[in-house]
């Protein structure tokens, strides 16, 4: 009798276990293209962050370079 009963399982057991492996392969593919997206997202925000960075150490530079220039026309 158990044998019986257990029979139906086990002939569907490998397309039951194909369909449990392709949903896992699905679900890594997906966390896969979402840690690529989350990649590129952050390598944005890191060049916008160095860009702005960027800029304001060249006005910073800019405004000491300014304050401390000699006037045209003097000589020391």
């Amino acid at each position: 009798m158990a044998d019986a009963r257990s029979a139906p399982a086990e002939a569907s057991s490998p397309l039951s276990t194909a369909t449990l492996e392709s949903g896992i392969r699905a679900q890594l593919s997906s966390l896969q293209q979402s840690l690529s997206s989350e990649r590129v997202a952050a390598d944005a925000q890191m060049s916008a962050a160095r860009e702005r960075c960027a800029s304001a150490r060249r006005e910073q530079e800019d405004r000491v370079n300014q304050q401390y220039a000699t006037p045209a026309g003097s000589s020391s």
